[in-house]
């Protein structure tokens, strides 16, 4: 049975095997993997259909995967990589990579074991509302004109997209985002 689920196939290596890896092994799919499984919890939110938050923690191992990526699409070097990898884990997450152990080591120079270990860590913080553009919904109609001569009159199909109402009859939701930095907090899995 071949279930799908966005464009990952249920089945695939999942987070946990994949961070296991050694990055440099990692296939497009598996950063994928990795990134998307951080903001997965993010996709089952219901309780607001037209706006949606996705919260992306630059983890070391998002981290890796992301600069893997760019440097698939941009063609570094893997001293390239290593270098930009470097830069973005300081920035995002305050650690560095021993690359010849291909171990993190945080600032003050320990490898790193747990997430207490961290100085700090930063979120992209996506927001779409999906209910924009408003587009007003449209229906086909067809139309069947004669054509042709008094003696020889013939019909051709004709269809057309008709709006079903003005575009300022449609109710759009425009959110209310004037004070939004006071209304975003980051809640744990302990609703903390």
């Amino acid at each position: 049975m071949l279930s799908v689920n966005g464009c990952f196939y249920i089945g695939k290596e999942k987070y946990g095997d994949i961070v296991l890896k050694p990055p440099a092994d990692w296939s497009i799919r598996d950063g994928l993997t990795v990134i998307i499984s951080t903001v997965a919890h993010n996709l089952y939110d219901n309780s607001s259909p037209n706006i949606k938050v996705f919260v992306t923690p630059y983890y070391p191992s998002v981290v890796l995967a992301i600069e893997r990526s760019e440097q698939r699409m941009k063609h570094w070097s893997e001293d390239e990589y290593r270098l930009n990898t470097d830069k973005l884990l300081k920035d995002a997450v305050g650690i560095y990579m021993d690359w010849n152990n291909n171990k993190f080591v945080d600032s003050r120079g320990n490898y790193y074991r747990n997430p207490q270990q961290i100085d700090s860590l930063l979120f992209l913080i996506t927001i779409e509302n999906r209910s924009w553009p408003c587009n007003v919904p449209q229906m086909t109609i067809s139309t069947e004109p004669m054509v042709g001569n008094d003696q020889t009159k013939t019909l051709s199909s004709l269809s057309a997209m008709v709006p079903l109402m003005k575009p300022y009859d449609w109710p759009c939701y425009m959110p209310d985002i004037t004070n939004l930095e006071e209304r975003i907090f980051l809640v744990n899995d302990k609703k903390e």
